[in-house]
């Protein structure tokens, strides 16, 4: 009986050990994901500032040119 007994034990914690293993897995690509997606769009709104900042330097450029 004792030894059953534990037997179901070790099952119990193994099984809960891959689900812990298999949640944070989850949870980490979850949080990966986001983390590229925020990355992206923060890589995109920097090359959009780059292009208003280039255009801006153009149009400087060109009314001095004018002037």
């Amino acid at each position: 009986m004792i030894l059953i007994n534990y037997c179901k034990r070790v099952k119990k914690k193994k099984i809960t050990r891959n689900n812990y293993i298999l949640n944070t897995s989850f949870y980490l690509t979850k949080y990966v994901i986001v983390i590229h997606i925020a990355l992206k769009a923060i890589g995109t709104l920097r090359i959009k500032r780059g292009i208003i900042k280039l255009q801006n330097v153009l149009e400087c450029t060109k009314s001095k040119r004018s002037n």
